[in-house]
């Protein structure tokens, strides 16, 4: 903990971002399993999953390469804009007055579309901010 308080307070902040989003990340999309398979199937859930998957993991790509062309900040404020429109289109998707399951899909490929752009810009940012006697403390933090 004594190394964390002495480390730049940006550094500080994005570690404790990417801890939050990842731990709030994996609570709610660990549990979309059950709910896609409730609602539309095994084997369309199989091909839901590797869709999300595939997507997140080339939003990923696309905001490490939009980061290193115009920079950290547009890339970060875009992503938690796709996040939030994503997580206001899931709660609407699922409210009393409207319900789809597939519009919740479509909900939650936004928020981890977003969540993707935050998360690789945020890594970047950590790279960015990182000294060289800190990076030892600060991946093991990371990770």
């Amino acid at each position: 903990m004594k190394d964390f308080l002495k480390l730049n307070r940006n550094l500080q902040l994005r570690l404790a971002i990417v801890f939050l989003g990842a731990f709030s990340y994996g609570t709610v999309f660990s549990s979309l399993t059950i709910y896609y398979n409730q609602y539309m199937g095994a084997a369309i859930t199989g091909f839901i999953l590797i869709a999300s998957s595939l997507l997140s993991f080339l939003s990923g790509l696309l905001a490490g390469h939009y980061a290193d062309l115009v920079g950290r900040k547009r890339p970060m404020i875009w992503g938690i804009l796709i996040e939030l429109s994503g997580a206001l289109l899931a709660l609407l998707s699922n409210s009393s007055l409207f319900f789809n399951p597939w519009l919740t899909f479509v909900a939650f490929l936004l928020v981890s579309s977003g969540f993707n752009f935050v998360m690789t810009t945020g890594n970047a940012m950590i790279i960015d901010l990182a000294e060289l006697g800190e990076r030892k403390i600060v991946f093991a933090l990371d990770y």
